[in-house]
């Protein structure tokens, strides 16, 4: 080890080498990557790339979230592979806090995609983290994680939405946050919802079940309300 750097450190990736190490059952290559150190002096090195973020968002130094993979899990019987990601909240190079998620397979083909996002209304959240898990195929499944960052600097975890299907036979789950419950497709039934005063911040659950032919489609839809219990959110 020639230098180490600080959590939340932003770099640059200049080359990948073919060279790789496993460590924890994850497998990764070594990166040549460049940054400024406090003193502002330009460096360089490598750094294998299971200690590098697969994403993250926010102010390098200041508050920011990092997403990364911590843990890779294999079942020889069925030869499948699901993947442990974990995100972190950094500040001053600090980590605040983390939440780890629930496991995600891995499919043919798979995208993933992290953002971040303000209060969405919520009184007692400072920022909406958002991670989308989906296999880039034709009646793939959706897997999409909410996690909550309040104004405590501490991460809640909403129950993970899935939604599967192909057009016409469907299953969709969704969260309505309050500020967007004005744009959502189904403002008849969210009414009865939001005439309740104690419903005005709240986050609702939204389940649809979709089944169409060529004789037309027949649709189910649930709207409940998310309770925190404990410190845990439940549908």
């Amino acid at each position: 080890v020639l230098e180490t750097l600080p959590i939340g450190q932003a770099v640059e990736v200049i080359a990948v080498d073919t060279a790789r190490l496993t460590l924890n059952g994850r497998t990764a290559a070594w990166h040549l990557v460049a940054w400024s150190d406090a003193k502002k002096e330009q460096k360089q090195g490598w750094v294998w790339g299971g200690y590098l973020s697969l994403a993250g968002g926010g102010c390098p130094g200041q508050l920011s979230f990092l997403l990364g993979c911590t843990e890779v899990q294999k079942n020889s019987a069925d030869r499948g592979i699901r993947y442990v990601h974990e995100i972190r909240a950094i500040k001053d190079f600090q980590l605040m806090d983390k939440i780890s998620l629930p496991a995600v397979a891995l499919s043919e083909s798979q995208v993933f995609h992290l953002s971040i996002m303000p209060s969405r209304g919520l009184p007692e959240v400072q920022n909406v983290v958002y991670f989308n898990w989906s296999g880039a195929f034709c009646g793939g499944i959706q897997q999409d994680f909410y996690t909550l960052w309040t104004r405590t600097g501490r991460f809640q975890l909403l129950p993970p939405l899935e939604t599967m299907g192909e057009e016409g036979d469907t299953q969709t789950e969704q969260y309505i946050f309050p500020d967007e419950t004005e744009d959502v497709k189904y403002k008849y039934p969210l009414k009865y919802f939001l005439e309740k005063p104690e419903n005005k911040s709240a986050i609702l659950y939204l389940k649809e079940s979709r089944y169409g032919d060529e004789n037309g489609a027949d649709v189910s839809i649930s709207i409940t309300k998310l309770k925190l219990v404990n410190n845990v959110w439940r549908k």
